[in-house]
């Protein structure tokens, strides 16, 4: 099913928000996640957190340090 997303929205931001909930409500049973992260895969985008006017290589490194700073947010998430 294709689905716009509102404009702001950056999808690996819904994805992550996907993963967190399902290892939650997943927790206290075994169960496998496969969550092959999209951020660096073109189209490379802003983040949230990259400056306005960052180059192409910029954002580049802002996705893998979105996607490291996501890691351990996950993890930490799926421990609590």
């Amino acid at each position: 099913m294709k689905q716009d997303l509102p404009l702001g929205t950056y999808l690996p931001d819904v994805m992550h928000s996907f993963l967190v909930d399902f290892i939650t409500r997943h927790k206290d049973q075994p169960f496998f996640v496969y969550y092959p992260m999209s951020h660096i895969h073109s189209p490379i985008v802003a983040t949230p957190d990259s400056k306005p006017g960052a180059t192409a290589n910029q954002l580049y490194a802002d996705n893998v340090a979105y996607m490291d700073n996501w890691s351990g947010n996950s993890w930490m998430n799926s421990t609590v």
